[in-house]
């Protein structure tokens, strides 16, 4: 409320409060804290370079803990037993892949569909000659077995490529749209989250997922209140994202964050083991 005079009553008010009593302003102030949308965390794309990588964003995360005091070690220590990766020989039904790692193109194609669609330009695709000839050149034998990686946390399987070629959509272009498929030798590279850490890190830490200024704000609250917090940075696809993490033996830290998470959205606000937890597609031998 400002006087006429420019006098703001209100922000006099609210500055003393949190001076005289940082820690109740602090759970107060999270309820009313205004939360940005963030966004698809793990959009659809052809490519896998837009999706959540969570190695990148564990490594992200581990980057600022390395260098942010003992306290955090243990936290540092715990993300490194978070993802665990199995290698498995099998063969993959080309009809399966949800997208491929590397592409020259910058367009934002919702999936391998699409971008076969827009990719195959002049090349030969429509006969059963032409199909076997394009797949010859995308994937040869004397290169196989082909390296594939499975995300249980997604249910998606990507191909591993170093580069994409007309052959290579004229396959998957003539898979879609004549109901042939193939099925190529692959080294797969099953990711998976590892139980016993996730379970550790939802039992000891808060990390929550969040736009970049509204976590500094909470961040200025916990601190303004002596309450031991840090920002920890997300992967580099994601620089207007931040993870905000804290300790959960504090119970005043407890109310702050329950307070900003109620009745929010997982758009504006996202538990980062709470969404490892609920996102779980796992791998299927066969």
């Amino acid at each position: 409320m400002a006087t006429r005079s420019g006098f703001d009553l209100e922000l006099v008010i609210n500055r003393l409060l949190q001076r005289l009593f940082p820690a109740w302003y602090a759970v107060q102030a999270a309820k009313e804290l205004q939360l940005d949308t963030m966004g698809p965390i793990n959009p659809n794309s052809f490519t896998s370079r837009r999706w959540l990588d969570v190695e990148q964003t564990v490594a992200a995360c581990q980057s600022t803990l390395r260098d942010a005091g003992d306290e955090w070690q243990p936290l540092h220590a715990l993300l490194g037993q978070l993802r665990v990766v199995n290698d498995v020989r099998q063969t993959i039904a080309l009809s399966d892949l949800n997208g491929i790692e590397y592409s020259q193109y910058n367009d934002d194609w919702p999936n391998l569909m699409a971008y076969a669609e827009h990719t195959v330009g002049d090349q030969a695709w429509e006969s059963a000659e032409e199909f076997d000839q394009n797949l010859r050149t995308a994937f040869p034998n004397d290169q196989a077995p082909f390296t594939v990686r499975y995300r249980e946390w997604d249910g998606r399987y990507v191909l591993v490529n170093d580069s994409d070629s007309r052959a290579l959509s004229a396959t998957l272009h003539h898979i879609y749209n004549k109901q042939r498929d193939h099925k190529i030798k692959a080294n797969l590279l099953v990711e998976s989250i590892n139980p016993n850490a996730l379970e550790k890190l939802q039992q000891q830490y808060w990390m929550v997922l969040m736009k970049r200024e509204p976590a500094y704000q909470v961040l200025d609250l916990l601190q303004r209140a002596n309450l031991n917090a840090i920002s920890a940075e997300c992967e580099a696809r994601r620089p207007d994202l931040v993870f905000l993490v804290a300790r959960k033996q504090n119970k005043t830290i407890n109310r702050v964050m329950l307070n900003l998470m109620d009745q929010r959205s997982s758009q504006q606000i996202q538990d980062f083991g709470r969404y490892l937890l609920n996102h779980h597609f796992p791998f299927k031998s066969g």
